[in-house]
């Protein structure tokens, strides 16, 4: 769920985010790992008890994750300058019950992209996008490369968003 969480913090452009220091290289911790490889533990300064720390921060070495986080900040970088101060518009809202796991959304005047994001990290979704008007292709993709297209998206019957996976979508010029 790291690349997902990501994603959303940079392209989820109107809400505030936060990730901790060395979040780009942290390896995953199925089991809990010793406080020096959680940088929130340095925040408390404690020396003793069950969230003191008695060494330097051990850095990750998870060069997967830092390698797909870099392929995002890309993208970030060169489309940003064009989200910057826009306000969202929700294609598919967050469901404040936690049923369902996937949300979308564009920028409210005149949408260039359309972001989908998919917190199921265990499960594909296959959902119907209503696209704004305009033809749309598929440009990124957090769990794989995308072909260069020119497939029209806005006129699939349904879309299937892989586990954890964000997509990309821009307005093909008219």
């Amino acid at each position: 769920g790291n690349e997902v969480r990501h994603f959303v913090a940079l392209f989820l452009n109107d809400m505030p985010s936060y990730m901790g220091l060395g979040f780009e290289c942290r390896d995953p911790h199925p089991e809990p790992a010793p406080n020096e490889h959680y940088t929130k533990l340095y925040v408390f300064r404690e020396l003793h008890g069950p969230k003191s720390t008695s060494g330097p921060y051990q850095w990750g070495k998870n060069t997967v994750l830092y390698n797909n986080l870099v392929r995002q900040r890309l993208l970030s970088d060169k489309i940003n300058d064009r989200l910057v101060g826009r306000k969202i518009q929700w294609l598919i809202p967050p469901d404040t019950a936690g049923r369902h796991h996937l949300i979308a959304w564009t920028q409210t005047d005149q949408p260039e992209w359309v972001f989908v994001a998919n917190f199921n990290t265990t499960k594909t979704e296959d959902v119907r996008i209503t696209f704004p008007a305009g033809r749309w292709r598929l440009i990124f993709s957090t769990t794989s490369d995308v072909p260069p297209s020119e497939e029209d998206y806005a006129q699939k019957e349904s879309l299937l968003v892989a586990p954890g996976e964000g997509l990309v979508f821009n307005c093909l010029p008219a």
